[in-house]
């Protein structure tokens, strides 16, 4: 099932590291997710999302891990929440 979620437009995360995460989102759309701390690509997330929404995608892991997204350079990044 995991495997083969991208055919119904979803993806499935089992403790994934988030730089993982991020390059399978990245692959299903335009507006790309970057960290701006490398230390926080190493954060695990698991859950099932719909490709090519990143901002909502964004915006449930910045909730899930305390975590703030904001826009820069035409890309979503995720920061520290005491950083932005």
């Amino acid at each position: 099932q995991t495997a083969t979620a991208w055919r119904f437009g979803r993806v499935v995360f089992e403790n994934e590291t988030l730089v993982e995460a991020l390059g399978e989102m990245n692959r299903y759309s335009r507006r790309r997710i970057e960290v701006d701390d490398p230390a926080l690509g190493g954060l695990r997330i698991s859950g099932v999302y719909k490709t090519g929404d990143n901002e909502a995608f964004a915006r449930s892991v910045a909730l899930l891990l305390d975590l703030k997204v904001h826009d820069g350079r035409g890309a979503l990044v995720i920061g520290r929440a005491s950083a932005v």
